[in-house]
């Protein structure tokens, strides 16, 4: 009896785990869609400066990139965890490792600080932190 309980509790604790994780990665990808319009539209301009270490010196690369690396896999990270799809931990892990590469990269290539790169790079890591957790939960439950 006390097993199915714990199963019971361990299901609804991960369930609120995936949903939580689902609104930060949907707001996340979101927030990156949002300013890689900004950025090809140039709405969110970089200076001069900036702009010229920029892979081929264009924003609408970096715009584009922005969506594809930080975007793309946010979004169907929040759409698996969403459904509770099989996949899930493994595309929350994989766009939570991409955000973390994504914030290295751009402190190497623009070389300035932001504090939005602190706080993307910690919800980068959350992201990987909860695909990995979420991972060892579905393992636990599977050899059960």
């Amino acid at each position: 009896m006390h097993n199915r309980t714990s199963n019971r509790t361990t299901r609804r604790a991960s369930r609120r785990e995936e949903l939580f994780a689902a609104v930060v990665a949907a707001a996340t990808g979101v927030l990156a869609f949002a300013g890689a319009i900004g950025v090809i539209g140039g709405g969110t301009g970089f200076g001069t400066e900036i702009e010229q270490r920029l892979p081929w010196d264009s924003p609408v690369m970096a715009g584009v990139a922005l969506a594809l690396v930080v975007g793309v896999p946010t979004l169907a990270a929040a759409y698996a965890l969403w459904r509770s799809l099989p996949r899930a931990a493994l595309t929350t892990l994989i766009a939570g490792v991409m955000l973390v590469a994504w914030i290295a990269v751009q402190v190497v290539v623009i070389r300035e600080f932001h504090v939005l790169q602190i706080v993307f790079g910690l919800i980068g890591l959350y992201l990987a932190a909860t695909g990995w957790h979420l991972a060892g939960i579905r393992t636990d439950r599977g050899m059960q």
